[in-house]
């Protein structure tokens, strides 16, 4: 195996990039409100349906650990518009590593390693990310470049030199 800088390396997030984790939730917990009702990253749009953050991860755990199969990738051919990015890391907040990884298998998506990290991963050695988290702006270097897959809990952040708005990983130059 030959050696690659990770600054060449993308960091590519799962959930909201590749793996529509919330139509995936809706469908298997029978959600009563719709995918564009999630207007904000920490859930409080959700709270008059009585949903938090915390029982979405919880949930979402589960459908990571025992029905990996149910979560459908966001775009279609998604091994074809991975392989054009190529190397990339999966630098995910998410720790059902297991999960992931036989959904990466079940979609024969080739990465280069699998990345957990729980916050701000900026810190990494990476010059490009591709993520939909809108907090992730806030620990971004100069030198660091985000594509950010638009949805409307991250809509408030403003496109500048170095971030720009996609609606999938099709757009990534």
């Amino acid at each position: 195996m030959t050696s690659v800088d990770s600054k060449m390396v993308i960091a590519l997030d799962l959930e909201g990039v590749l793996a529509d984790i919330l139509a995936a939730w809706v469908k298997e917990y029978e959600k009563e409100f719709r995918i564009n009702d999630v207007t904000d990253w920490d859930f409080t749009s959700l709270r008059k349906w009585n949903e938090t953050l915390e029982k979405f991860l919880f949930e979402t755990d589960h459908l990571w650990n025992n029905n990996y199969t149910k979560i459908p990738p966001l775009i279609a051919n998604i091994k074809k518009a991975t392989d054009r990015l190529k190397p990339f890391d999966i630098v995910t907040s998410r720790h059902t590593l297991d999960g992931i990884k036989l959904w990466l298998d079940l979609h024969n998506i080739d990465y280069r390693a699998i990345v957990y990290i729980p916050d701000k991963k900026p810190v990494l050695n990476y010059k490009t990310f591709i993520d939909d988290n809108p907090y992730i702006v806030n620990t971004l270097k100069d030198e660091q470049f985000l594509w950010l897959i638009d949805h409307p809990y991250n809509r408030s952040v403003q496109e500048k030199e170095n971030i720009k708005r996609i609606s999938s990983i099709n757009e990534v130059e």
